[in-house]
């Protein structure tokens, strides 16, 4: 009776040893998994460097509010951003409201935009809209655009608003699109404001050193508020 005692308690200790070796193993399996995750986590945003110089885009007008189609005709169809790292400096122009300077400054929690006012150089701030989260899902699709090669990301928000963008993954994405989850710079994407949806679309990508100017009021601007804005457009 001892011996067979004995005979058990072996198997049993074999197989609790088995099994001992068995969780480590998958413990090591899964840690391994968690490195190479990080390891190219890291790769990926070490291989990105913040972008620094001008991109140009058309703008195409995809959707509009019902009975605001006319709205076409007073909006921009081109904008230039001048990009330094988080800095965007957005230039456009309509035949209606002229030349418009907006300046999107990563450590300020305001857009500065500058235009003409009867004859007068002035600009005002608004507060930067609460950016909308969205849940990015790289695509396995590429295209080449000017002989680099982009990537698709599907952006998708918690209310179902679903947007397409194709990214330079070689640069970091910037403060000027508005789509803070998006780790890699967009040069053909969607937006949608205030019930318009558009299509950017880079038409040409400059790089070269951006002046801190670019993000700076000139002097002779003279500043209006928003209340006394919006009281002459009525």
């Amino acid at each position: 009776r001892r011996c067979g005692y004995l005979l058990l308690q072996l198997v049993q200790n074999s197989i609790k040893n088995s099994r001992d070796r068995s969780k480590k193993s998958e413990h090591l399996r899964r840690l391994n998994i968690f490195l190479v995750l990080i390891l190219g986590l890291f790769q990926s945003l070490s291989a990105q460097k913040p972008f620094e110089g001008k991109v140009s885009f058309l703008i195409t007008y995809q959707e509009f509010p019902e009975g605001k189609e006319a709205m076409e005709h007073v909006l921009p169809n081109e904008a230039t951003w001048f990009i330094s790292g988080a800095d965007t400096r957005v230039e456009s122009a309509t035949e209606v409201g002229g030349e418009t300077t907006s300046l999107y400054v990563s450590n300020q929690d305001s857009i500065t935009v500058l235009f003409k006012l009867t004859g007068q150089s002035v600009f005002y701030r608004r507060m930067k809209n609460q950016p909308v989260k969205f849940r990015v899902a790289p695509k396995q699709k590429t295209m080449t655009w000017n002989d680099i090669v982009l990537t698709r990301h599907v952006l998708q928000s918690a209310d179902g608003l679903i947007v397409e963008a194709w990214c330079d993954t070689r640069y970091q994405n910037t403060s000027g699109t508005g789509y803070d989850d998006l780790m890699f710079l967009p040069l053909i994407f969607d937006f949608q404001d205030r019930g318009v949806r558009m299509r950017y679309t880079a038409s040409s990508m400059d790089v070269y050193p951006i002046d801190e100017t670019y993000f700076k009021i000139p002097e002779d601007r003279v500043r209006v508020s928003s209340h006394t804005l919006q009281k002459i457009v009525r």
